[in-house]
């Protein structure tokens, strides 16, 4: 059975990086999206083993696509990917979103 991968990202030439380099290991079966907008659609039709998406995307950022995501489909793993930032500043996004999320609760 192959692995579903969904690739995010408004980048071409990432999606298309990503694409090539994980085609090339043979079992993986790789679709690509280029804004969370578009990756939601294909969410909502098709089943992913993991979906990795850039953090900073124009409309909605990965961050808010892997939040939507756990909602709609929980078993799906969600990595997020940046060419921005440091370490320290993703994980300070992270945080502020999850503390966000529970105050709403």
């Amino acid at each position: 059975m192959e692995d579903r991968i969904l690739v995010v990202d408004d980048e071409k030439e990432i999606r298309e990086l990503l694409f090539k380099a994980l085609t090339r290991l043979s079992h993986f079966r790789v679709e690509l999206a280029e804004d969370g907008e578009e990756a939601l659609k294909k969410i909502g039709q098709e089943n992913f083993d993991l979906v990795l998406t850039d953090l900073k995307m124009p409309k909605m950022d990965g961050l808010q696509l892997a939040t939507e995501i756990s909602k709609s489909k929980p078993g799906t793993l969600t990595v997020l990917m940046t060419g921005h930032g440091t370490i320290d500043s993703a994980l300070e996004r992270l945080k502020d979103e999850f503390q966000e999320d529970f105050s709403r609760r």
